[in-house]
């Protein structure tokens, strides 16, 4: 008897995108295909590939990612939902799926019809289902709600009702999709119970949840998802602390471009908290007929360092909610291609055509001054073919024919410098970017600068670790230090009292950090620059979101001896609170001791 629960190998799954509903109707019926003069009869969206993994029964795996990876779409194949495009599936053990709340539930439907209606269904008894009735409702403890139409209830209460009818039928294998999140902590407490029982049964246990505590305290093992491809398998705690990483960074990189733009002139305000560049690259391939160039991936590079990556070719790479992109609507890519664990898609010069197009898109939060952006495209070119690099930056031409790649043997790399990419044209319109992109922060945080005296104005702000690196997320206890960069306007000796005072996004006031005195006297020359440094040391402030406001006065905190002052308009994150101290805004600790009354030295 086999002891794996479930075993995919090589999995993926493809969906057609179709221009029409026509086309969609013809597909149906396999007219489509012999549709010769239809130049594009679908797109192929690949929301999963390469998925390899086994798990073994009785153990517990969670899946975590983004939104639009592909995890429910993995779960829906392995519950047998939908058919797999390639690869293949093993399942052994009866399965029972909570992938949304009131799945299989009739709205008109009472609690207890919707009970009997599923019992009966996985072939439960008269005798069984009364007594699994009784069992239910004990679990759920929803009292006469149970004698209400299933669309008057909240979504606690269905995932209740949902997870106690798919649990007392006792499966050996139980997927959950989110579910959970729905109910409250008592709930919580109560499903995790009855799935470390399931587990000790012999039952296996598929988890899907954003809260990774959750994954972390219930799940042995986790798959960490993303863009249809598995990142990473491995042991919870490994993969939850890698995936954390991730997406602190994927945090501290839009909370840097945020605090960017709200200084920089060439943002307005309405890009704030959307991408505010974005850049195409243009391949134009000349050839003879049949000649053919190949692209497998394209890598962004700020500083030397890879910035974005597009694995052409591989699953999702033509998904436009993701910050890069191939555009498969213009121009002519091929379908994706694989060969070995290289992906890529190709331009090819069909007959009586000298020259064909692809186009991909680059999304960024910002880009910023006095940084150096590099692009690398790995191709290979064949049959006395060119190809040609244009960079359009917000949908101007930045770049034209940088760079020529010509025949190559085998896979080959190309280096392209894209000069004056922050200069070259203004800031992204906003209307001109996707709207699936406009998606970011609930409240928009714009610049204030309070009217001052002007002398000394603040030019730039952000915050750095104990490394002198810039940083925007911190890890409770982690040093933070605040950096000002400000410049004279004229030349003089100048008192210098710098402010800078922290709230929450409510804007409830965290603390100042704030000096009775100047802490020095600087001469400046008109124009000349200095940087104050604010060290905060580390302090314990709670999880989540702060924004700032910085002032600079000369000798006293007055409006007449204010140089400048931006208020509220600068932010950072902090995360790695123990859940203990969630909600708390600033923790001080203390120091405990015991004594003997009357006798403090025994």
């Amino acid at each position: 008897m086999s002891e794996t629960a479930v075993k995919a190998y090589n999995l993926g799954k493809m969906y057609k995108l179709f221009r029409s509903p026509g086309d969609k109707i013809l597909d149906a019926f396999g007219v489509l295909e012999w549709a010769f003069w239809k130049k594009y009869k679908f797109r192929e969206f690949w929301a999963l590939q390469d998925v390899n993994f086994e798990l073994k029964k009785g153990s517990r795996l969670g899946i975590i990612g983004p939104n639009g990876a592909g995890k429910s779409t993995l779960l829906k194949v392995i519950s047998g939902n939908i058919p797999p495009s390639v690869g293949t599936v093993e399942v052994n053990g009866n399965i029972q799926a909570l992938m949304e709340l009131g799945t299989g539930f009739h709205p008109e439907f009472t609690g207890y019809e919707n009970i009997r209606a599923s019992l009966a269904y996985q072939g439960f008894t008269l005798n069984e289902i009364k007594k699994a009735e009784q069992e239910i409702a004990d679990f759920t403890e929803i009292g006469q709600f149970l004698s209400q139409p299933f669309k008057t209830y909240s979504d606690g209460m269905k995932a209740r009702l949902a997870f106690a009818t798919a649990t007392v039928i006792k499966p050996e294998i139980l997927i959950i999709d989110e579910v959970l999140g729905a109910g409250d902590a008592y709930f919580l407490r109560k499903s995790s119970q009855r799935m470390l029982k399931m587990a000790e049964s012999g039952a296996t246990i598929l988890l899907v949840s954003h809260a990774l505590e959750q994954i972390m305290r219930f799940c042995e093992e986790t798959i960490w998802l993303d863009r249809g491809r598995i990142v990473m398998f491995g042991a919870s705690i490994e993969v939850v602390k890698a995936y954390e990483q991730y997406v602190r960074m994927l945090s501290d990189r839009r909370i840097k471009a945020r605090n960017y733009k709200r200084m920089s002139s060439r943002y307005g305000s309405d890009t704030y908290d959307i991408f505010g560049d974005y850049i195409f690259v243009v391949f134009k391939l000349e050839g003879q007929y049949q000649a053919c160039c190949d692209i497998s991936e394209i890598r962004l590079l700020k500083n030397g360092e890879i910035e974005e990556r597009l694995m052409v070719g591989s699953s999702q790479d033509n998904n436009p909610f993701h910050s890069s992109f191939v555009m498969i609507e213009e121009g002519d890519w091929s379908s994706p291609q694989k060969k070995e664990k290289v992906t890529w898609r190709s331009l090819n010069i069909p007959k009586k055509q000298g020259m064909v197009t692809g186009k991909a898109a680059f999304l960024f939060h910002a880009l910023f001054d006095n940084t150096k952006y590099d692009l690398e495209i790995d191709y290979r070119c064949e049959n006395a073919c060119t190809l040609s690099v244009e960079i359009w930056k917000n949908g101007y031409t930045l770049i034209h024919k940088e760079d020529v790649l010509n025949e190559t043997q085998g896979w080959a790399k190309s280096c392209i410098e894209l000069k004056n990419l922050v200069s070259g044209a203004a800031g992204a319109d906003s209307e001109n970017i996707p709207q699936t992109h406009m998606n970011l922060n609930e409240k928009t945080i714009s610049v204030r600068r309070w009217p001052s005296e002007g002398s000394l104005a603040i030019e730039q702000v952000s915050t750095v670790n104990g490394e002198n690196k810039e940083q925007t997320v911190f890890e409770v206890g982690e040093p933070i230090i605040v950096k000002i960069l400000i410049k004279a306007h004229k030349t003089g000796l100048f008192p210098l009292l710098p402010a800078v005072s922290i709230y929450r996004l409510d804007g409830i006031l965290v603390t100042h950090y704030l000096e009775q005195r100047p802490i020095c006297s600087v001469q400046l020359e008109k124009d000349q620059k200095r940087i104050i440094l604010l060290d905060m040391g580390s302090p314990k402030f709670g999880n989540g979101y702060y924004v700032f406001s910085v002032g600079l006065f000369g000798e006293a905190v007055e409006e007449s001896q204010r140089y400048d002052l931006i208020d509220k308009s600068f932010e950072f994150e902090i995360t790695g609170n123990d859940p203990i101290f969630a909600g708390t805004i600033f923790h001080i600790p203390g120091i405990w001791n015991v004594e003997i009354p009357g006798n403090s030295n025994e």
